[in-house]
């Protein structure tokens, strides 16, 4: 759940620090105020396109931050530890942050340490749901009906099958394209093949050659300075008189006389003898390295001569030097092919073949799995609509196989949302049937019967009550109240019935100082929440009615959930 939201210098907001309980929360205030702008720097937080046009008028940068509590979610907290992103002082929270520039550009920061907005992005569909008006919309095309039941539904193995069986058929496929290609290679191209080949192999370019050949020739090119070097080392340790060996001597006879007489220096003469030998082992290493070295000018000429020659192969190849051996290859195996293709044809029309069965039978059982688990969705979402002012609705998922399609990750299936919204009358398309009123009431049971099995930490609603109104909307804000017991809810609304069944209410106020407009964010008490509640009734001016009203939807609120 989200424990804080802190946001600076973000549109109106010039400055905002947010702390958030679990539960039920909503946030109400006049149109205009600011409410949806503190959703937008929600999604900002986690990794939604940013624009420099955000920054409040005269700063340099905005920042919003999220902090995140993660009892709940198993999934994030190890996510973050695999990639060494955890707190390591307390692993069960978590902060993102944004950090946008007014002249262009953003950052974004994980437990304090630079990341990439992708990564914002991943954590942030572990942490968080965030639903809006626009969401509805996106009911109506296929892909979302099937990744809604994909998602709810409990047959991941079936899915991964048909992905496996899929890209396997895929790679089949662009083999035997290859081959095809290959195989119209003209008795020109094929002798031009050979050429670039044999002369390929005949210099034999191998993998990392060239950055040793690099490191020999420093080598061999500083011969005279590395000997000059390696033999002043020699006599700087152990052959000179005045060599660190024969001063360690002298200091060693030294303290032995004085370790005789005090014992307080034999730690130092220790420390002596140790670094004797440490002095021996060096001069004896930098000898046996000079002793092994073949500094042979004509070893030199050899490597300038063979660098030039991989580097005449390249340029001719038009390749980097490293990839000589990798393009050999690649023409090896292109000569294999336009030599062999009639006999490895048949062999891959057969591999094709059984790709294309193992996944026709594996998006055959992914079918059966989604029109078990179709049916099971369109019951639970048809149940939470009907209390939603269309009690005579029925929600139906039709899965549609094409298996004469080609092979796809996601399978053969045409997944459809279908509503009746009247007795007697056939489901049809949501395009077709539902009104904008509708398609909201719509658009919340799919949700929520989407998310009955696996919640994420917190939801949030932005307006998703838009177009409903009365016993309806008390409605919305009980099943938001339930949905707020097993995971924390945040709910935009312009509706008193919502808001007054929330556990807490923030009101968001425009204020201007100075000329400048600034958006705040206040949470009520009980006694304003009244007030809020009642201006929500009646407009700007309430009345004694209003307020009475507003204790009473209180009053009933708190009593449900009691009971």
């Amino acid at each position: 759940m989200i424990r804080h939201l802190s946001i600076r210098s973000l549109a109106v907001i010039a400055e905002l620090d947010l702390p958030l309980d679990a539960g039920f929360s909503v946030l109400s205030g006049e149109t205009g105020a600011g409410k949806s702008i503190l959703i937008d720097a929600i999604g900002l937080a986690l990794g939604a396109r940013a624009d420099s046009d955000a920054v409040r008028q005269g700063a340099k940068r905005a920042e919003v931050s999220l902090e995140f509590t993660l009892d709940e979610t198993a999934e994030a907290r190890q996510w973050l530890a695999e990639q060494a992103l955890d707190d390591p002082d307390d692993s069960s929270t978590c902060t993102l942050r944004r950090v946008i520039n007014a002249d262009g550009g953003s950052r974004a920061f994980i437990n304090g340490s630079a990341s990439t907005v992708a990564n914002l992005r991943h954590l942030g569909s572990l942490l968080l749901d965030i639903h809006g008006q626009h969401d509805n919309q996106r009911l109506l095309q296929a892909a979302t009906a099937r990744q809604l039941l994909d998602d709810t539904g409990h047959y991941d193995a079936e899915l991964a099958a048909v992905r496996k069986a899929a890209n396997a058929w895929r790679q089949a496929q662009q083999a035997l394209q290859e081959l095809d290609a290959a195989a119209t290679t003209s008795p020109k191209q094929l002798e031009f093949l050979r050429f670039q080949l044999q002369e390929l192999e005949r210099i034999a370019p191998q993998s990392g050659e060239m950055s040793a050949l690099a490191a020999e020739h420093k080598q061999l090119a500083n011969a005279g300075q590395l000997l000059a070097d390696a033999e002043a080392s020699i006599a700087a340790l152990s052959d000179d008189d005045a060599s660190a060996l024969s001063l360690l001597a002298r200091v060693q006879q030294l303290l032995d006389k004085l370790t005789k007489l005090d014992d307080g220096f034999a730690n130092a003469l220790a420390a002596i003898e140790s670094a004797q030998i440490s002095v021996e082992e060096a001069a004896t290493d930098v000898q046996r390295r000079l002793d092994g070295l073949d500094l042979d000018p004509a070893r030199l000429e050899q490597l300038d001569a063979r660098i030039a020659e991989l580097h005449g192969l390249a340029r001719k190849h038009q390749v980097p030097v490293d990839e000589l051996p990798d393009h050999m290859a690649a023409l090896r195996q292109e000569l294999d092919n336009a030599e062999h293709a009639g006999e490895r044809r048949a062999t891959l029309v057969a591999e094709l073949e059984s790709a294309n069965n193992t996944y026709l039978a594996a998006a055959k059982t992914l079918s059966g799995a989604r029109e078990k688990a179709g049916q099971q969705f369109g019951k639970a979402a048809t149940d939470i609509l009907r209390p939603l002012g269309m009690a005579d609705a029925q929600l139906l998922v039709e899965i549609t196989p094409k298996p004469d399609a080609a092979p796809h990750p996601s399978g053969a299936d045409q997944v459809q949302l279908l509503v009746s919204a009247n007795p007697g009358l056939p489901p049809r398309p949501l395009a077709k049937v539902a009104s904008g009123g509708e398609l909201s009431r719509i658009s919340l049971a799919l949700l929520l019967a989407a998310k009955q099995d696996k919640l994420p930490g917190c939801m949030i609603f932005d307006e998703v009550d838009a177009g409903i109104g009365g016993g309806v909307a008390d409605i919305v804000g009980q099943r938001l109240q339930e949905l707020a017991r097993r995971t924390q809810v945040l709910c935009v609304t312009h509706l008193p019935q919502v808001a007054s069944q929330a556990d807490a209410q923030l009101h968001v106020r425009k204020q201007v100082t100075d000329g400048q407009t600034s958006t705040h964010v206040d949470a009520l008490s009980a006694e304003r929440r009244v007030e809020e509640l009642a201006r929500m009734l009646g407009g700007i001016d309430s009345t004694e009615q209003a307020t009475a009203h507003a204790q009473s939807m209180l009053d009933a609120a708190q009593k449900r959930v009691v009971a």
